[in-house]
């Protein structure tokens, strides 16, 4: 015990130190970790500011600034949407009636009489909006030769058009309305279309190319195109919105709006600039500065420096841990381990003294029960015998005493059986002759063998047989033992209280045994007790029958071994307890003819 805690001590000692040395290293690395991150960020901005880094940017996240205003690209055409303006009333009122006539009354003559009343107006001659909703209309009436004259005219005005144009919603709808007229008729669409529909806006675009898109048409290169417009048209208008902020620098390099904004200014009114989110800055850094080792793009959970805020981030490089040693968990567990190991041989000593008594007590318990138990037969044997010595005896009555003589033989048999099969099972060396034959037949030689012992005992046994024959695989030997073993727990327990009875049938390929006693019965909560070796009721724990707690361990083993089932259960009608065996049969060989 000394020993013990003295080592507990030790062990604590040194265990300090250790962590103590370990915990001033792992702060030196953590702040070296920090300055080489820091270092690292400011060269990531430096690298950032050099002019060099505008040229390595994606094209469509560029803008130029030119005499104090941003160049909008040609394909971009525009930035912002012209106020759409209201139609004229007239041209309104004529176009509603056209509607009116056509899907209300149905009446496309008269439809047709509003468009040509219209396009005949000198005062509205010119106006693609009008040509093209007459053309949607001559289609949908048939008309081919009158929709291709007025595709003619809005193609010819698309092709005045341009890019910048579509600032003004009507020109929108009508290269909208141009293309899905073209797709409908299975037309080509427009020259002019594959330029100005990408530069659609986003809210009149999407829909005009899922319309494409249900006509079969390949809009893939229009979208591509309309990517890049969209991100030329939002770098645009990002540099409007901080003109005068960049007008006020010649340098710089900061996040704005979530992006990265870079800005180097040619003069006091030019310069170039681009816009850099974070998926671009990635892509950008791993070119221009690929030598930056801890640098991530999202918001680390650990601790980082910032680089540029909400983009960029620089994670100090990790600090190797304390060795396992050194940590004070270890020392905490180290020492419990050794109080616990003391605890544990102290416990682990009073146990095994305990199972060595509880051993030499079951010894002696099982001793004693197993001389009982054979004391019994052998008595009745002796007394059997020196009443056949007497030449007196008459013949029918020795016929009786030779079957009490057989009862008691097998009564003796089946003790010994009992205590070596117990051996065999625990040695795994028990083996069952299974063999073809009539398990119905195995219990009529059983209750026959039994009869005369239970009739002495007061409880005569009556055999009901529901089938005559069930074949069956068998060890007939080690089944007659697993019934005798029930019979001879109801004569013991069930002692004169009424007689045994023993009812066999046959059914679903089965074939069960119900051996029945009207003694006290079996408690519920011990009726699976009972079968585990060595284990009896409660109210024979006390000696008050002789027994050691084998025969239904060793009954219900020997019946699954042969693939059925031995349980226990209260009658259904009055006292008593009810055992059932079940065991499979095998199915009869069919006559032939």
């Amino acid at each position: 015990m000394f020993a013990l805690l003295s080592g507990t001590g030790l062990v604590a000692l040194v265990g300090w130190s250790l962590y103590s040395a370990a915990q001033q290293g792992q702060v030196r690395a953590e702040l070296d970790a920090r300055a080489r991150a820091r270092d690292l960020g400011q060269a990531l901005r430096a690298a950032l500011r050099s002019p060099a880094t505008l040229e390595i940017t994606d094209a469509a996240d560029r803008f130029t600034v030119q005499d104090g205003r941003v160049l909008v690209p040609d394909a971009v055409g525009w930035v912002q949407l012209q106020p759409r303006r209201s139609r004229d009333p007239v041209v309104r009122e004529r176009l509603q009636l056209a509607q009116r006539a056509e899907f209300g009354d149905g009446d496309r003559a008269a439809a047709r009489a509003h468009f040509d009343a219209l396009l005949g107006d000198q005062k509205f001659a010119g106006d693609a909006t009008i040509a093209l909703a007459a053309a949607w209309q001559a289609w949908r009436c048939g008309d081919g030769e009158r929709t291709t004259a007025l595709t003619t005219a809005v193609t010819a005005a698309l092709d005045a058009l341009r890019p910048a144009d579509l600032a003004a919603p009507a020109n929108g709808d009508l290269v909208s309305g141009a293309a899905l007229l073209a797709a409908a008729r299975q037309a080509p669409l427009p020259t002019g279309c594959a330029t100005l529909l990408p530069a659609l806006p986003d809210a009149l675009r999407a829909p005009t190319f899922a319309r494409l898109d249900e006509r079969g048409l390949d809009t893939r290169p229009l979208r591509e195109a309309a990517d890049t417009i969209e991100r030329q048209r939002a770098a645009a208008a990002a540099a409007q919105d901080c003109l005068p902020q960049l007008l006020a620098t010649s340098q710089l390099a900061a996040p704005h709006a979530g992006r990265l904004l870079l800005w180097f200014a040619d003069d006091a009114d030019s310069g170039r600039g681009a816009w850099i989110d974070a998926a671009s800055l990635q892509r950008l850094v791993g070119t221009a500065v690929p030598d930056i080792p801890g640098l991530c793009f999202t918001a680390p959970t650990t601790d980082h420096e910032v680089v540029l805020p909400g983009l960029a981030w620089v994670t100090p490089a990790p600090v190797p841990p304390s060795p396992w040693f050194a940590r004070p968990t270890a020392l905490i567990a180290a020492t419990l381990v050794l109080l616990a190991t003391f605890a544990g041989s102290l416990w682990l000593s009073a146990r095994a003294v305990r199972q060595q008594a509880l051993a030499m007590r079951a010894r002696s318990e099982f001793l004693t029960g197993v001389t009982h138990e054979l004391k019994t037969p052998i008595a009745s044997i002796r007394l059997v015998a020196e009443v056949l010595t007497d030449d007196d005896v008459p013949e029918p009555k020795q016929r009786q005493y030779f079957a009490l003589l057989a009862g008691e033989a097998a009564r003796l048999s089946m003790l010994i059986d009992n205590v070596l099969d117990l051996g065999q099972l625990e040695r795994g060396e028990r083996n069952y002759d299974l063999r073809a034959g009539d398990l119905a037949d195995v219990v009529r030689r059983t209750v026959a063998l039994f009869a005369p012992l239970a009739e002495r005992a007061g409880m005569p046994v009556a055999l009901r047989e529901g089938t005559t024959a069930a074949p069956g695989v068998v060890d007939a030997g080690a089944l007659s033992q697993s019934l005798l073993a029930v019979f001879e727990n109801a004569r013991k327990y069930a002692g004169r209280a009424g007689h045994l009875e023993v009812h066999t049938a046959c059914d679903d390929g089965a074939f069960t045994i119900a051996v029945r006693d009207h003694g006290p019965g079996v408690a519920a909560d011990e009726r699976e007790a009972i079968f585990e070796r060595f284990t009896r009721g409660k109210a024979q724990q006390h000696g008050s029958v002789p027994g050691v707690g084998l025969g239904l361990y060793l009954a219900r083993t020997i019946v699954r071994r042969h693939g059925g089932a031995l349980t226990c259960a209260a009658p259904a009608d009055g006292p008593g307890c009810e055992f059932r065996f079940r065991l499979p049969t095998t199915p009869r060989p069919e006559a032939t003819p």
